[in-house]
């Protein structure tokens, strides 16, 4: 159900928007909700093996919605349990409102998931 709010922002909202736009105070932060779900991901990687996510599918209640990434705020390199991993902040504009998320590449496993919203 939180997931059709961000997918689908027009349709009617019983419960509060699941994007948190507050400021932290300490850190100046976007406060984000943990969905670690496994999406199908479209993305480039250069030959110097740049990866550069461009779209992903998602299924919500038996329908597959296809997100296209607007722009990447941010990537980092991390450690998974000895894992490493690509995690891109991603801003993407739906239904004329522009959403923040995190997209993470885990390259042991080589999924994707939406990590967080």
């Amino acid at each position: 159900m939180l997931l059709k709010k961000f997918l689908f922002p027009y349709f009617p909202l019983e419960q509060e928007h699941m994007f948190v736009y507050n400021k932290d105070n300490k850190t100046g932060g976007i406060a984000m909700k943990l969905l670690n779900k496994q999406i199908d991901m479209i993305s480039w990687t250069s030959k110097e093996g740049v990866v550069t996510p461009v779209r992903f599918r998602i299924e919500e209640d038996g329908k597959s919605i296809v997100i296209r990434i607007g722009r990447i705020l941010q990537t980092e390199k991390n450690m998974f349990g000895g894992t490493p991993t690509l995690s891109f902040r991603c801003a993407s504009h739906i239904c004329g409102q522009e959403h923040i998320y995190e997209v993470t590449y885990n390259s042991g496993s080589q999924k994707w998931l939406l990590k967080k919203y």
